[in-house]
């Protein structure tokens, strides 16, 4: 709750000094953030960004789980 908290604010005092486009320039750099993160060595904002097609099929909705074709996903994992 204390980082939406933190940035939230950050937004209002970004966008208080520079309008919308401190809204925009604040929202770029929250986006160029999350792509650089990762979590368990997997990017965080995967498979958007690195953007792979293949994968894409079940991001926004999910169909039926009975034709659901389970693909080996191409991300590096240390086991």
């Amino acid at each position: 709750m204390g980082t939406l908290k933190f940035s939230s604010f950050g937004f209002v005092l970004i966008s208080n000094f520079f309008g919308l486009t401190g809204i925009l320039i604040g929202f770029i750099l929250l986006i160029i953030y999350m792509a650089s993160l990762k979590s368990m060595g997997v990017p965080f904002l995967a498979p958007f960004i690195p953007f792979r097609l293949h994968e894409m099929k079940d991001v926004f909705f999910r169909g039926d789980l009975r034709k659901l074709i389970n693909s080996k996903h191409s991300y590096p994992h240390k086991e």
